[in-house]
């Protein structure tokens, strides 16, 4: 049985957009194939206790536009 999936839209800064554009065309992937990978990893390393940032999260706006 397949995988449901769920649609979502990210709004980027330029800069991040820009250096995502560029590792997508570097390692000649989907931007969207990229992103996965980046949630699937961050989620990954989130939940094995290794990233610190939970203490930091929810992000505010002014945190997200630094």
């Amino acid at each position: 049985m397949p995988v449901m999936s769920t649609r979502i839209t990210v709004s980027l800064p330029e800069r991040e957009y820009a250096a995502l554009s560029a590792l997508a065309r570097q390692y000649d992937v989907s931007l969207s194939w990229l992103t996965r990978k980046a949630v699937a990893d961050f989620l990954k390393h989130h939940d094995e206790g290794k990233d610190n940032t939970s203490g930091n999260l929810p992000l505010t706006q002014q945190e997200e536009c630094k």
